[in-house]
């Protein structure tokens, strides 16, 4: 009796569930399926314009916020862009990008009168990320499996046929046999465990097999893919990229053969349990997961390369398409895997072909094994420590690094611009110390921001541009990672890849960046502790292509296309919420702060500015349209007075240092004034610096204000001491184009990249006061000029000659492993 309840018990909670799923299949939207939160009006913040702003925090693995909905009362908001909203509002809003479980609402009510006073009740409805209309479908194709053989069950088989039709209650004796039958399936039978462990043993060995080889076949996939495209490895030995991907296979086959080993282990217990067969087809997941994996990497570099169009440029119902076929394709692949293994056929494969793959996988294994045991080096890389005690971090200030990209001092109203660009810096000035005369020292963002916080040259870490990463003990080298390891809580907020620490490969430096944690690359971190720095970074980027993906597909977090965010002009709010998201860190800062923020709004050759004052009335049909580029410095200047009144309200402004930076001059150039401003608590410093500065000056001027020792490793000098010389040399390198282009106008990867002896490097700069000297690196001709708008040159008699900075050059490449001896072929164009 007690089993037969059970039964009809466990019938109910299955039909339930069928009928939930169908549910969720039909209606997804209905309202029980969503989350109601009120917000509280004292919670709102005013934003730009029309708009207001709302602090979402919630949980991404219960509820999907790209399905949200926003009441006023009764009345359901338009979902807009974010300049509709600040600019037009009317029931309008625009969610932010989630990070750490957090989102903005900007919002505007329906006649533009403010929330927090005028007595509306605004609701926000969370879908649930569990249920979507394919995810229904899902749900059933796993369910509906019972659903079949039960009525094969009852309808096929004569007797059971018969039952039904006798008594109404038959279907009940029916449903007590079906469940009677799969309770078979589980009985054990001592008898034959020994034969089913020796014929299960056949299974295993292909398991392996498969395994390995899906393993090595998708990390060589992924590693040709990265060879023949501008990337870390362009420059190096032929040798050394196959290391990486033995090496980098190795570590993907010891995963996967972990997850093997357990599923054996699961196995050898249902044998033991109810001899069943069923668990060797959960064996297949595992080199399926690993194909899959590799095919959906693939489609999406083909149709991107091809069409222009992929998952990062998936939205709306294109994301749900690619989600589906996220799970077709695996669904194909396990059934290909199980022909494969001669778990469908009768025979996939002759047993001597099993037997070859097997010692073949068995031989790159152990190949990989060996080199992985002669590379093995704990003591390779470890995180750099300043060598003096620490005082306790709480008495440390905050520190903002706040930069736009392509700054030219010379339309900044700041540094005498006619036009009043910068109100805000200007008056920020008055209380800082400005550098007047400050250049970068590359001509790249990457190769820019990367030596500003390690203070060495792209010649010393040789890196330039953004597909170049730090090695060895440059990885842990960096103002950044001091700074860390000094008390303070360290954040990135830039752009991924082109600024990006993690995609530089710099280590112990930042807790968070790019919406990113540390934590998401412990997989390099494991390797890298073993001395393989190459294919610690080569795994991390592997685990970062596949996991922003997927994620993306099943609108966990969206994939940023970082190509479009520095080719196209920046959406307004996407400052904007760089901006709102670092300055929720100083609600409850706890420890010391450091910032680096990087906006894109000034990045050119079109620009998307906030304020339209210059540019007011015009249409931007031309790159490089200087009133648009003016209107995009006030909408910098603008959040830098954003910035400077959040911290003067909650009181943190004098107990934080906040340096204005860039990385570049607009045109790339290296050989034109940059701004460089660094405020200090109660504007301590305050005044105008002179002679030549560059951005690698700047991790050592806060430490010296910090009372921190700078390591012998930083070549810039603090701009505290007052004791600059007036004709320093000032150097800077470019790096030459990735690519170039066939007759077809396809893109293919430059040679010279791989060419001695400069390699990547395209061009080295040196500045002397008002004085430039660019020597190019692969022809080997210096020319000269003068720097414009240059403020206190020096006399020209007292400027070095030529020989003098050709040798100077020659000096620095040679100190940083170059060789010269081509040098002496150079020569000079006249001014």
């Amino acid at each position: 009796m007690m089993k037969s309840i059970i039964h009809r018990f466990l019938a109910f909670i299955y039909i339930f569930m069928v009928a939930i799923c169908i549910l969720f299949t039909l209606k997804p939207g209905a309202s029980i399926f969503y989350y109601k939160k009120t917000i509280d009006n004292q919670d709102l913040k005013p934003d730009f314009g029309f708009a207001y702003r709302y602090h979402l925090i919630t949980s991404l693995h219960i509820f999907r916020t790209q399905g949200m909905l926003l009441y006023e009362d009764e009345d359901q908001l338009t979902r807009a862009d974010g300049k509709t909203v600040i600019e037009t509002g009317k029931s309008t809003y625009t969610l932010s990008n989630v990070s750490d479980g957090s989102a903005y609402i900007y919002f505007s009510s329906s006649d533009n009168s403010d929330p927090i006073t005028n007595g509306r009740k605004y609701t926000i409805y969370l879908p649930m990320s569990f249920i979507s209309s394919p995810l229904g479908v899902i749900y059933l194709f796993i369910l509906l499996p019972g659903l079949i053989c039960f009525l094969y069950f009852a309808l096929i088989i004569p007797e059971h046929r018969k039952t039904l039709v006798r008594s109404p209650v038959g279907i009940l004796t029916v449903l007590d046999d079906f469940f009677e039958l799969i309770s078979q399936w589980f009985r054990p039978d001592t008898d034959s465990v020994k034969q089913m462990i020796k014929a299960r043993v056949v299974s295993w060995r292909q398991l392996f097999t498969f395994t390995t080889l899906a393993s090595f076949f998708y990390v060589f996939m992924e590693w040709l893919f990265l060879i023949t495209m501008p990337s870390f490895m362009s420059i190096m030995s032929i040798w050394d990229k196959v290391e990486i991907f033995l090496l980098s296979s190795l570590f993907i086959s010891i995963l996967s053969m972990a997850a093997v080993a357990v599923f054996i282990g699961f196995d050898l217990i249902m044998i033991g349990l109810c001899h069943s067969r069923i668990t060797i087809y959960l064996g297949v997941v595992i080199p399926t997961v690993i194909l899959l994996i590799l095919a959906l990497l693939m489609i999406d570099n083909f149709t991107y390369t091809v069409f222009k169009f992929g998952i990062s440029t998936s939205t709306g119902i294109l994301r749900e398409f690619y989600r589906l076929f996220f799970v077709f394709l695996f669904i194909f692949i396990y059934i290909q895997m199980l022909k494969a293994m001669g778990l469908k056929a009768e025979k996939a494969s002759k047993e001597n072909t099993s037997k070859h793959l097997f010692y073949f996988s068995l031989g790159i294994l152990v190949i990989s094994t060996g080199l992985a045991l002669t590379k093995l080096d704990y003591k390779k890389t470890t995180p750099i420590k300043t060598t003096t005690e620490s005082t306790q971090a709480t008495e440390y200030p905050n520190i903002i690094f706040l930069g736009s990209d392509g700054l030219s001092a010379e339309n900044l109203s700041v540094y005498g611009y006619s036009r009043d660009t910068t109100p805000r810096l200007r008056e920020l000035a008055l209380s800082s110390l400005i550098a007047e005369n400050a250049f970068p020292n590359s001509s790249k963002s990457a190769g820019s921001v990367v030596s500003m916080m390690t203070s060495k040259l792209p010649s010393t870490t040789r890196v330039g541009s953004s597909f170049e990463i730090l090695k060895g003990i440059d990885a842990f080298q960096h103002l950044p990672g001091i700074l860390k390891y000094e008390g303070y809580k360290t954040v990135e907020f830039g752009v991924r890849y082109y600024v990006d620490a993690y995609s530089f490969n710099m280590q112990n430096g930042y807790d968070w960046v790019n919406n990113r944690s540390e934590v998401e690359g412990k997989l390099g971190t494991m390797v890298r502790k073993l001395g393989y720095d190459n294919s610690a970074y080569f795994l991390d980027s592997l685990i970062e292509r596949i996991s922003d993906r997927i994620l993306h597909i099943f609108f966990f977090r969206k994939m940023q296309n970082s190509f479009a965010l520095v080719t196209k002009p920046a959406d307004n709010l996407s400052d904007q919420e760089k901006i709102d998201q670092m300055l929720s860190l100083f609600d409850n800062p706890g420890k010391p702060l450091f910032v680096h923020m990087h906006l894109m709004g000034t990045h050119g050759a079109e620009f998307s500015p906030l304020l339209r004052v210059f540019s007011n009335g015009e249409q931007q049909d031309q790159p490089w349209m200087i009133d648009f580029y003016d209107d995009a410095i006030l909408s910098f200047d603008h959040y830098v007075g954003e910035v400077i009144d959040y911290l003067q309200a909650n009181g943190q402004f004098d107990n934080t240092i906040l340096i204005i930076y860039t990385d570049h001059d607009p045109g790339w150039s290296v050989a034109a004034r940059i701004p460089l401003i660094i405020r200090f608590p109660e504007g301590q410093f305050a005044g105008t610096i002179n002679p030549n500065i560059k951005n690698m000056d700047i991790a050592p001027t806060l430490l010296d204000y910090l009372d921190l020792p700078k390591p012998t490793w930083m070549s810039g000098e603090s701009l505290l001491q007052n004791n600059l010389d007036s004709h320093r040399l000032i150097f800077s390198l470019g790096t030459i184009e990735p690519h170039k282009y066939n007759s077809a106008g396809k893109p293919y990867l430059d040679p010279e990249l791989k060419n001695p002896p400069f390699y990547q490097f395209g061009f080295i700069n040196v500045i002397e006061c008002q004085k430039w000297y660019l020597l190019n690196l692969k022809t080997l001709k210096l020319s000269s000029g003068d720097i414009p708008e240059y403020k206190t040159p020096c006399t020209p008699e007292s400027l070095y000659g030529v020989d003098d900075i050709l040798k100077a050059i020659s000096n620095q490449l040679s100190a940083d492993g170059f060789d010269i001896s081509s040098l002496y072929k150079t020569q000079i164009d006249e001014p």
